[in-house]
């Protein structure tokens, strides 16, 4: 599914519909890890890249699950060897500096909606490449 949100329709005992977004798909607590920032809890799962998915993401949520998803690719790809990477680690300390730089650019953690795909690139945000 490419949306973090669907609509469902409700019809009440009058006759009229009415349109509910609720918003589905939360991180897995077990494959996720916790962090605050701002006041407001997240999670967030690091995707290491492999010989077929060659770069590295990590996508982050409001800890309620309830939300648009926020998608950071790193622009360095993976070597090729397992556990072997020519960038800096993804740290808790950027995950941070991501979401805060993410929340400053417009990203509203706790609204439903599409997932917001960015890039990290020299420690700054950037909107992804569309094509």
């Amino acid at each position: 599914m490419n949306y973090d949100a669907v609509i469902q329709s409700n019809t009440a005992l009058s006759g009229v519909t009415s349109q509910t977004v609720v918003c589905v798909m939360a991180l897995s607590n077990k494959k996720s890890r916790p962090i605050s920032v701002s006041d407001q809890s997240f999670r967030w799962q690091f995707f290491e890249g492999n010989h077929q998915r060659r770069r590295n993401d990590v996508t982050i949520q409001h800890s309620s699950g309830v939300g648009a998803k926020l998608v950071v690719t790193f622009p360095w790809s993976h070597t090729g060897t397992p556990h072997i990477s020519l960038e800096p680690p993804v740290t808790p300390a950027t995950i941070r500096a991501i979401i805060e730089s993410a929340m400053e650019s417009g990203w509203h953690p706790d609204e439903c909606g599409q997932t917001q795909k960015m890039v990290w690139k020299d420690n700054k945000l950037r909107p992804a490449p569309t094509c």
